[in-house]
């Protein structure tokens, strides 16, 4: 038992020291890549004091890639990490953990064709057999490679360099994450949208309720008006009738001799009639002056009659619509307490608000 533990450390750390030796043999062992990556390390580095620091970096980035702010400052965390200045070795072991160095044939000519879009290049990819390994040289300037591969568009050049650069220095950026990032600020954007869209389609449905509160007190006030003078109406008519009481038995005796029947609903041809209207004047020439007063009595109090008959028919048609009025309004006020309703009346449905704008108007007419 001890001895099998012993064992395990044993190869523990020989691991351990391979891994550190891994390092220094990869120097050896891919030179030309050392020497790209320190190539590299030396354009960043612009006052060439051996480390790249914070500002270096964030110029390039900014100058050189044309980074905007957001992605620049996830490249500038991605790159320097808790370090403020980056050596020539840091430089190194971060490309030698990469995943982007252990990339086959395969990922590279996927990366050519969807991330570089140049896919007229993947057969000279094939051909030389470009691995992960070979990315520093690639993302080096001037470097010897692109003469391999036979690319001699100046502008494919730089598009593969610096889209190289991008992976040897930041490495591979994640694009589900970054379909996740859109994908969240799309739904965030959404969000606020409909929040602020509701907002306002409350307050217009609040309004709306307002407006039809207003307009019901206003029918109540009008009810209530039309009531009082509809009262007062009525009893200066009783006093009046009160007055007259003692003229009218008197009438009653002159017209009983005289052969008048008084009919208090005689209809306005009747009344035409009795006037001469059509016929010629009036003929009271055979009347003395009593008979003429008692005429004219009775003729002034039918036509009393007739319009107080068409004051009440008008007093009880505007009372009617005054009602159906405030059921209208009463019945808008019951729907709009649901949400659907309140939503259907923001947006712009149909209130019937003009429907009770043209009975108070007409009612006050």
């Amino acid at each position: 038992m001890f001895l099998s533990l012993v064992t395990i450390l044993q190869l523990f750390f020989i691991s351990a020291k391979l891994d550190k030796m891994t390092k220094k043999d990869e120097k050896l062992r891919d030179q030309e890549g050392y020497l790209a990556i320190k190539t590299i390390h030396g354009v960043l580095d612009n006052d060439q004091s051996g480390s790249i620091e914070r500002y270096e970096s964030a110029d390039f980035l900014t100058e050189d890639l044309k980074f905007g702010e957001s992605e620049r400052e996830k490249r500038e965390k991605a790159f320097h990490g808790n370090d403020e200045s980056i050596t020539v070795d840091d430089l190194w072991d971060a490309w030698f953990q990469s995943d982007v160095r252990e990339w086959g044939e395969k990922q590279v000519i996927d990366w050519l064709v969807n991330g570089v879009k140049l896919p007229q290049y993947v057969n000279n990819f094939m051909r030389e057999g470009i691995t992960g390994i070979d990315f520093p040289r690639l993302a080096a300037q001037n470097s010897s490679i692109f003469n391999s591969l036979d690319i001699k568009n100046s502008v494919h050049r730089q598009k593969l360099q610096l889209k190289a650069l991008d992976l040897v220095l930041f490495g591979s950026q994640d694009s589900s994450s970054l379909i996740k990032d859109i994908a969240l600020a799309c739904l965030l954007i959404c969000l606020i949208s409909l929040l602020i869209i509701f907002k306002a389609y409350k307050n217009r449905a609040k309004k709306q309720m307002e407006e039809l509160s207003t307009r019901l007190s206003k029918l109540r006030d009008m009810e209530t008006d039309f009531e009082g003078v509809h009262q007062q109406q009525k009893f200066e008519e009783e006093n009046k009738v009160q007055q007259q009481q003692p003229t009218e038995d008197s009438n009653g005796e002159v017209n009983a001799a005289k052969g008048y029947n008084y009919n208090p609903v005689l209809d306005f041809e009747n009344e035409q009639k009795l006037l001469g209207v059509g016929g010629g004047d009036l003929s009271i020439g055979g009347m003395d002056g009593g008979e003429h007063f008692f005429f004219l009595q009775t003729l002034l109090r039918r036509t009393y009659e007739i319009e107080s008959a068409y004051l009440d028919k008008q007093r009880t048609d505007c009372l009617l619509e005054m009602r159906e009025a405030m059921e209208l309004v009463d019945k808008m006020r019951k729907k709009q307490s649901s949400i659907v309703n309140s939503l259907k009346l923001a947006t712009g449905a149909t209130s019937g608000t003009d429907d009770i704008d043209t009975k108070i108007f007409s009612l006050k007419a």
